[in-house]
């Protein structure tokens, strides 16, 4: 910082440096690349796995083909956790069978959505390294209430549609 750009100030009889507002831009030098390839790299690893793994005909279950253990929240209470039925819908996605996928977890067609962004997305930005993108502070805390409130009603049409009484 150039000294012209900071004040003195008196506070309680001592000698104060004010200084201008921070700024949040990556420091001068610092590379994003990594940062930028690895969730390119996981946004087509996810959408390469969502073409060739079956999905579950029960409409949720289709994380276990991949190894993972079933969900624990399901087996305790009988209810459909939150997540329940997601990679479903996104394998569901990646077949083209949008209503099915709405119908296994109504968020996986949004995150469907959000990894195929991804791709041209991140692509533009390790294109023009320069590109730094800020979202607003309103923007960001309305996009995560948003998230929240639709989370909270998937979870809601989830228990309803796959609770023990949809067996």
């Amino acid at each position: 910082m150039e000294p012209s750009s900071a004040k003195a100030q008196q506070v309680g009889g001592h000698r104060a440096l004010t200084l201008p507002p921070a700024t949040y831009a990556p420091a001068a030098g610092r590379s994003r690349t990594a940062e930028h390839v690895l969730l390119l790299s996981g946004a087509v690893l996810v959408l390469a796995v969502s073409m060739v793994l079956p999905p579950d005909p029960r409409g949720y279950g289709t994380h276990e083909r991949l190894f993972l253990p079933p969900c624990m929240f399901h087996k305790l209470t009988g209810l459909p956790c939150p997540g329940c039925g997601l990679t479903t819908s996104v394998c569901l996605m990646s077949r083209g069978r949008v209503s099915e996928a709405f119908l296994a977890n109504l968020i996986g067609p949004f995150m469907w959505l959000l990894f195929v962004a991804q791709i041209p997305y991140r692509l533009y930005l390790l294109l023009r390294p320069a590109t730094v993108v800020r979202w607003p502070r309103w923007f960001l805390k309305w996009l995560n209430l948003g998230a929240a409130v639709v989370l909270v009603i998937s979870w809601v049409f989830n228990i309803v549609l796959h609770g023990p009484w949809a067996q």
